[in-house]
């Protein structure tokens, strides 16, 4: 996952930067929190961040990660639900992330109109997906070969979501950028971008 991770480091820092760079106070919820793999990119005073995830596990590894980076007691708040359901109050967020987690839901729709419900007026959807390949490319048929076995043994990761399009359906003015991540085979292409509530927020 370190590895993993380091590839998508350069398009995290860009896709992050208006968290990073803003001023003031901001409310932040990340659906399927994990480990805790974006507190380097969210984590500044001022941030206060609602962790959502289904997996108490996960919650247990995103609370001891973000603690080292300083994030805690009122800064963060963990939250054990689905991403479809979260129970937040709506207009709740100023920035909802997302990051490889559409591939893995039981239906990226409920998702999306979640984030939808969740973003305060003029808010930002920020999110990170690997994605199928082209229509009737090698990869693409690679990738629906072991589709059913990366779904038995990844949690329910789909390898053959068309997750850019799914963005765009729900937010018809998002920014969606694909890119390839070198050296990861059949997870190899990528989706990032933001889409707003709104108004273009001035964070």
């Amino acid at each position: 996952m370190a590895a993993y991770e380091r590839r998508l480091e350069p398009v995290k820092r860009r896709l992050f930067r208006p968290v990073m760079d803003a001023a003031g106070p901001l409310r932040v919820v990340e659906l399927g929190i994990g480990t805790g793999a974006n507190v380097g990119y969210i984590a500044r005073p001022g941030v206060t961040v609602t962790g959502v995830d289904l997996n108490p596990e996960m919650l247990r590894y995103a609370r001891r990660g973000w603690a080292d980076a300083g994030m805690a007691g009122g800064a963060l708040r963990l939250v054990e639900a689905p991403a479809e359901a979260t129970g937040l109050p709506a207009g709740c967020a100023d920035v909802v992330v997302a990051t490889l987690l559409l591939c893995s839901v039981a239906d990226p729709g409920e998702v999306l109109r979640e984030v939808g419900r969740l973003l305060a007026p003029r808010g930002r959807f920020l999110f990170v997906e690997h994605v199928a390949a082209p229509a009737g490319s090698p990869l693409r048929g690679c990738q629906a070969a072991l589709d059913p076995l990366q779904q038995a043994l990844a949690g329910g990761c789909h390898l053959t979501r068309e997750t850019g399009a799914a963005v765009l359906e729900h937010f018809p003015a998002a920014r969606v950028e694909s890119f390839q991540a070198d050296g990861l085979c059949v997870l190899s292409p990528h989706v990032a971008g933001e889409a707003v509530a709104g108004p273009a927020p001035r964070l």
